[in-house]
């Protein structure tokens, strides 16, 4: 799965903080408020059920070293907990003196029994408050697939400013993010129709002025996209947990014949691999999604049902 460590650079950007929406009203029944002593002890864990990461969940692995970065202050660590005290819901807004403008975004993560309650898009909007409160214009994050449109709905949108893309990556390649942006675009909007109008206002505008990597003729066929050609440019799956099995190419299958479904039709690795998981909780989904991740596929992520909409939170998931 592609993140900003990873090939290609894919930031995503907040590209107007001046226009911040009202922060939200915090729910009954919880407390938003900043890092506090002994939350080096309660936090981690929000991070290891959140990303399904044990490390996440010890301080030092983890935290400590976001809160060493330049810039990171506590009072830019929001914390989100019930009335009992629990911690649920985490997100760090980070002000580095080196970059005036901008504002990072870091360690988003939500309790998975409280996703789809509106605790992530409050958590992340009180980080983008903080830093517009401090001057910055715009604000830069990473994400990983499952929260792409969980980031869509709070304003971010794919950056395609050649700037913007080498501060992340010296050897970021512009035309290169463009292509695979407009086929990530394409195949969300197949995938998940009902979010075309968010798609649609989020970003595919920067692309004006790129040649098209998506035309009218690429079509869906056996789960595969393919152009004019033939050409393979993306492939989908379903993942059915309660079989389970991989839904493929009008078969079912297990996660390592899936595998050899894939290279029996030689799929380039760095073509993305949406797995559509239709559950709430996907074991089954995580582990067909880690044997692609070990055989190379690193290009693969999950589409569940908990995109929809903007009530919702998560790995550097958020």
């Amino acid at each position: 799965m592609p993140t900003i460590d990873t090939f290609p650079s894919m930031p995503l950007k907040h590209p107007n903080l001046d226009r911040l929406a009202p922060l939200p009203p915090t729910p009954d029944g919880f407390r938003l408020r900043t890092w506090q002593e002994g939350d080096e002890r309660t936090v981690p864990p929000v991070l290891d059920d959140a990303f399904d990461d044990p490390d996440a969940g010890i301080y030092e692995n983890q935290l400590k070293n976001w809160h060493a970065k330049p810039g990171v202050a506590p009072e830019g660590c929001f914390v989100l907990e019930t009335a009992q005290g629990l911690p649920v819901a985490t997100a760090i807004g980070r002000i580095d003196p080196s970059e005036p403008r901008v504002g990072r975004l870091h360690q988003v993560a939500v309790r998975r029994t409280y996703w789809r309650r509106g605790l992530g898009s409050l958590t992340v909007s009180a980080a983008l408050h903080y830093m517009a409160r401090h001057h910055r214009k715009v604000a830069i994050t990473g994400f990983e697939w499952d929260a792409l449109l969980f980031y869509l709905s709070l304003g971010f949108c794919p950056t395609l400013e050649e700037e913007d893309l080498l501060r992340e990556d010296e050897d970021a390649n512009l035309w290169e993010t463009a292509q695979v942006w407009g086929e990530i675009f394409q195949v969300l909007g197949q995938t998940h129709p009902s979010q075309r109008d968010l798609l649609e206002r989020c970003a595919l505008m920067p692309l004006s002025g790129f040649p098209q990597p998506s035309t009218p003729s690429d079509v869906w066929h056996d789960d595969f996209i393919v152009d004019d050609d033939g050409d393979i440019k993306a492939i989908r799956a379903t993942i059915d947990d309660k079989g389970p099995g991989v839904h493929f190419s009008a078969q079912v299958m297990a996660p390592e014949t899936f595998v050899a479904a894939l290279q029996a039709h030689a799929v380039d690795p760095t073509k993305p691999i949406f797995l559509i998981v239709e559950q709430e909780n996907y074991p089954y989904g995580l582990e067909v999604r880690t044997g692609l991740w070990s055989t190379g596929y690193t290009f693969s992520g999950l589409v569940s049902p908990r995109q929809l909409g903007s009530k919702r939170g998560k790995k550097h998931a958020h």
